[in-house]
């Protein structure tokens, strides 16, 4: 006797099966206690001490934890900060807002940033190797020589940011969005694209263009992938004239002289 096969199960009367919801390109805003946060009195490395730093306003020159301390920010406001050079392995920043400041060569490892808006400032020389990057907005960030090497990046735009040699070697690039950025001779390098959008971007000198496989270019800036793309495929590239000598004498044939060409 062959057995009963079971029917698919029907919805409810009265309700819809929902169709899987698509990914955002749009980052998450951060999260604020309030729109005006009280201006921390203490230095960050003693704020720091007592755990969580959350909830403050942090202004002018700061004096970071040690090098091997980690520092969790959650609800805050960096306005003008200054805080250059320092190490910042195992930072976590979660809903935070960044204006205006000057946080240039800061390395580390296993930086999380969890819900954040950068507007202005600097970046540049900054190593966030193996870092995540999830709903993060960069709007006209000054961050040449930024080393992303094996991060991983999760609904971040970048808008009128200054990215030259941007190193995303090895980095997983999810609804990620440069828009209006210089990004030349910026290196993707076996970069994996799960959603990577490019619009109105300075693309000269890219780099590891096999990286961006996959990955949405506007037809304005594809010119300026090019020569990197005929140099991934090994294609070579001249003259009307010349590519038909070199074909002659590829093939043997006599050139216009009447030689071998």
């Amino acid at each position: 006797m062959t057995p009963k096969q079971a029917s698919p199960r029907a919805a409810p009367p009265g309700r819809a099966t929902r169709a899987p919801r698509p990914a955002s390109w749009e980052p998450r805003p951060p999260r604020l206690a309030s729109d005006a946060l009280p201006v921390a009195t203490e230095s960050l490395a003693v704020l720091a001490e007592r755990g969580t730093v959350a909830d403050v306003r942090l202004e002018g020159v700061l004096d970071p934890p040690g090098p091997d301390e980690p520092l969790d920010l959650a609800g805050c406001v960096l306005a003008r900060v200054r805080l250059v050079g320092a190490e910042v392995d195992n930072w976590r920043l979660r809903n935070v807002v960044v204006t205006d400041c000057d946080l240039a060569g800061l390395v580390g490892s296993g930086l999380v940033v969890d819900g954040a808006t950068v507007r202005g400032g600097r970046l540049t020389g900054c190593v966030w190797a193996g870092g995540t990057l999830g709903d993060v907005t960069m709007d006209d960030v000054t961050a040449g020589d930024f080393a992303l090497r094996s991060a991983r990046l999760r609904r971040v735009v970048f808008t009128g940011c200054a990215l030259p040699e941007l190193d995303l070697t090895g980095a997983e690039l999810d609804h990620v969005t440069f828009r209006n950025c210089d990004l030349s001779r910026a290196t993707f390098a076996d970069a994996t694209v799960r959603a990577l959008r490019i619009i109105g971007c300075e693309l000269a000198g890219v780099r590891g263009v096999g990286g961006l496989r996959g990955a949405y270019v506007d037809a304005a800036s594809l010119p300026a992938l090019a020569p990197a793309m005929a140099a991934e495929l090994g294609l070579r590239a001249g003259a009307a004239r010349d590519l038909e000598a070199l074909a002659d004498q590829q093939a043997g044939r006599p050139g216009p002289s009447g030689g071998r060409a």
